[in-house]
């Protein structure tokens, strides 16, 4: 009678979205699919060989634990009523050990979760329950399984195999014994060792395992485009490693101990990922075997002064953020990467920006990032070779000074970035070139005066016809010490020419710093370090602080 009750009520609770609740903890949220709270609930459920779908969590609906099941040990045949189902998942279920026998009789089964539960061991015989199955998918995450080999086993349709975060140390596979997998993943193991032979692999993911070395002959992989070995203890990549994967794509070599890399002939990589490591000098890099265009990632390794050597013929992309760089020979990028359309040389000790001016012919770069380094100027030679440049990151130097006509070469420019650096003054000409540009930076800099397009001091009026920055869309020219009357110039400017502008920020709104310096005169367009000797302490700046001395902060 309480049964039928709670059916009842749960019918009128979820008229839209019918949830048939028995008297345990099982219940139907939709047609051939169950979930219960315990396997003896499940092994109880009327009809159990009907069902296509089957579920036991010890998981909420938000994924967290609800309550505390008993042990489950399957060591017979247990689930052969269930034989109509297609996928079975045993999530944080407490499962301590599956022999064999268990899911005889499953010979519908297509995936099977087995995550997060207490395994420490598990034969891959367990999922062979019929001649001709049809499993497709393997899922043994957040376990504590030490071992997996597929030697005495055939799984002819399986796809994909997941084992990460266990306590993996070896692994064995023979192409014969999966046939059709294409991704395994078995990231953040204990693996030291193993033999993957396979000719349907496409993705092989062994990333944080204690991986020191291996031979071309524990990865036979003649299809595999995309491989993790980040997050090891690799201290070299040589070419006969890689000798057995010639259709590479993608290599993730990150957070590893090398010193020395290099390549066999690999017509289609596209990516190498090399983070964190110890190299010290590009010489101990070769990608010349490289067959296509690729980008490299090399931040956090340390550089210190990058020399020419023979070049990377394809690279198109290089990054090397926070790699000690203090140096650049000035022929560099022309000798060694000569196709280079992506730089990021990001938060290294780079006091200039002089280091592409040295060549003849103009460079193909696209992008250029050289925030957070050293640089102090910059000078009206430093991109005049770089008339394809469409981005440029210049923020958080030490640039005070930019030189007349530093950027008319950028034609093309179209973003922008200045922003956190201690500048006082820009050329009022500075961009009458850079007719593309679209996303302009300026923000936390010493600036009492912008160059406003168009204005003119003399008359007090804006030529809106003007056509510097008539293109432009975005300008953050907050956190500076502007003029008041200033401010109300760029406010009509860039109403009347639709910009998007950020000149209020936080702190002015919350009263920290003034909006604004009153000035009797105007708008004057020549005021720069001398102006802002007064008035520097108001916006309680550091930078500017240096910059004046000490002497001035009386």
């Amino acid at each position: 009678m309480l049964c039928s009750k709670v059916v009842f009520f749960a019918f009128i609770i979820h008229y839209g979205f019918i949830i048939k609740v028995h008297c345990n903890s099982c219940k139907e949220e939709y047609e051939l699919s169950i979930t219960c709270n315990s396997f003896e609930d499940l092994f109880n459920y009327p009809e159990p060989e009907k069902q296509e779908s089957v579920t036991v969590t010890g998981e909420n609906s938000e994924g967290a634990s609800k309550n505390n099941m008993d042990v489950f040990i399957c060591d017979e045949p247990m689930f052969e009523k269930f034989s109509s189902v297609t996928t079975l998942t045993l999530n944080n279920a407490r499962v301590l050990h599956i022999s064999s026998d268990c899911f005889t009789g499953m010979n519908a089964l297509r995936a099977i979760y087995i995550e997060r539960n207490e395994l420490t061991a598990i034969e891959m015989d367990t999922f062979r329950t019929a001649n001709g199955n049809e499993l497709r998918a393997i899922f043994l995450n957040n376990n504590h399984i030490i071992k997996i080999d597929f030697s005495d086993i055939n799984l002819p349709e399986l796809t994909q195999f997941e084992a990460y975060s266990n306590r993996v140390k070896y692994v064995r596979l023979k192409s014969e014994n999966l046939p059709k997998v294409s991704n395994m993943y078995l990231g953040s193991n204990h693996i030291s060792k193993f033999k993957i032979e396979s000719h349907s692999m496409g993705k092989l993911d062994l990333s944080e395992n204690r991986i020191k070395t291996f031979q071309g002959s524990d990865l036979v992989l003649p299809n595999l485009y995309l491989i993790y070995l980040n997050d090891n203890l690799l201290s070299t990549i040589t070419p006969d490693m890689i000798e057995n994967m010639p259709n590479l794509q993608s290599l993730y070599l990150a957070h590893n101990l090398l010193h020395s890399v290099s390549f066999p002939s690999l017509k289609k990589a596209n990516y190498v990922d090399l983070r964190y490591n110890r190299i010290k000098t590009m010489d101990n890099v070769n990608l010349t075997t490289f067959g296509q265009d690729y980008g490299l990632l090399f931040d956090s390794n340390k550089v210190f002064q990058m020399e020419s050597q023979p070049p990377f013929e394809n690279l198109k992309t290089f990054t090397c953020d926070s790699c000690y760089i203090h140096i650049i020979e000035p022929l560099f990028f022309a000798d060694t990467f000569k196709k280079l359309t992506n730089l990021a040389l990001t938060s290294n000790y780079l006091t200039t920006a002089n280091i592409f001016k040295a060549y003849e012919d103009d460079l193909i770069l696209d992008n250029i990032a050289l925030s957070y380094n050293k640089i102090k100027k910059i000078g009206k030679k430093d991109f005049s070779r770089l008339s394809e440049l469409k981005s440029l990151q210049l923020d958080n130097n030490d640039i005070a000074v930019i030189a007349e006509g530093a950027f008319d070469k950028l034609i093309k420019l179209e973003s922008l970035l200045l922003s956190n650096n201690i500048i006082f003054q820009l050329q009022p000409n500075l961009f009458d070139k850079t007719h593309a540009l679209q996303v302009l930076s300026i923000s936390g800099n010493n600036m009492a005066f912008f160059p406003i397009p168009g204005w003119e001091e003399s008359t007090g009026e804006i030529l809106i016809t003007n056509n510097t920055l008539n293109n432009l869309n975005t300008l953050n020219i907050q956190k500076n010490p502007l003029q008041c009357k200033c401010v109300e110039l760029i406010y009509y400017w860039a109403k009347k020419n639709n910009v998007y502008l950020r000149i209020d920020d936080d702190s002015v709104r919350n009263g920290i710093k003034p909006a604004c310096i009153v000035n009797d005169q105007g708008c004057k367009t020549d005021v720069g370090k001398d102006y802002i000797k007064d008035y520097w302490h108001l916006f309680n700046d550091m930078k500017i602080k240096n910059i004046l001395g000490e002497d001035d902060e009386e």
